[in-house]
């Protein structure tokens, strides 16, 4: 109705509002944690750590289930899309 202007009216340097707002919430966030100093972000770990191995076991759980078993997540070969010689990319990294 008034033109084409209203479609990109909630970009705000090519991307939208709501990723802006999220980046300065989370820069927010890192500012205070380092504000606070070193020791914050070690009771923070110490607080975190037991959630992320309870959700890892929960995808890996997940995984296996959606799979049909731990056995067919192994058995099926890599679909990355790059074939056999994948272990070229991957040989530099392992040796770090």
């Amino acid at each position: 109705m008034i033109g084409d202007g209203w479609r990109n009216a909630g970009h705000i340097g090519g991307h939208a509002w709501t990723m802006w707002l999220s980046f300065a919430v989370f820069w927010a966030i890192q500012v205070a944690i380092i504000h606070r100093g070193m020791e914050t972000i070690r009771r923070f770990e110490n607080w975190a750590a037991p959630f992320v191995l309870v959700g890892a076991f929960v995808m890996l759980w997940w995984m296996s289930g959606k799979a049909g078993g731990v056995g067919p997540l192994f058995d099926q070969p890599s679909k990355l899309g790059w074939g056999g010689d994948s272990g070229s990319c991957s040989g530099p990294a392992s040796w770090a």
